[in-house]
């Protein structure tokens, strides 16, 4: 087995982790720490972890069966899983710090109102996003409505 194979799946658990911390930092910033968004943010990390597993079943079963297709499955989804949390983490991080949102890369990710809330692109979802639309802990670990939006 490949080493990428085994680290990308670390390296995307580092990123739902860190997720989660920033998420719950910036949910503690707010004042606005609510136990059932977190436990929906938490099931969506719960979500990413089943697609991970599903990835590897997919890509062992590839080597006893024609699939009709050769993708590095682990690594796709594991790259999705990661670019994901990248910008939710960055998002969280806008939450604790609004003076990021002006930086290049909060100009690619986000935008900010008049009132100074970071709003997320449309469609983007995440923390930013549901500080707007009254998120909560969820909203802080990414979850726009504590249903996986991202």
């Amino acid at each position: 087995m490949d080493w990428t194979v085994l680290q990308a799946p670390v390296l995307a658990g580092v990123m739902m982790v860190l997720d989660v911390c920033v998420g719950l930092a910036g949910a503690i910033r707010r004042k606005d720490v609510r136990s059932g968004k977190l436990r929906d943010g938490l099931w969506h990390k719960a979500g990413f972890v089943g697609l991970v597993a599903l990835a590897y079943v997919i890509q062992y079963a590839a080597q006893f069966v024609e699939l009709g297709f050769e993708v590095p499955t682990v690594i796709a989804v594991c790259a999705y899983v990661i670019l994901t949390e990248m910008v939710s983490v960055f998002e969280n991080l806008c939450v604790l710090n609004p003076a990021l949102a002006g930086s290049p890369l909060g100009a690619l990710l986000a935008h900010t109102d008049k009132a100074g809330i970071v709003e997320a692109t449309p469609g983007r979802g995440g923390a930013a996003e549901a500080s707007v639309e009254g998120g909560g802990a969820a909203g802080a670990l990414g979850e726009p409505d504590g249903k996986g939006g991202e």
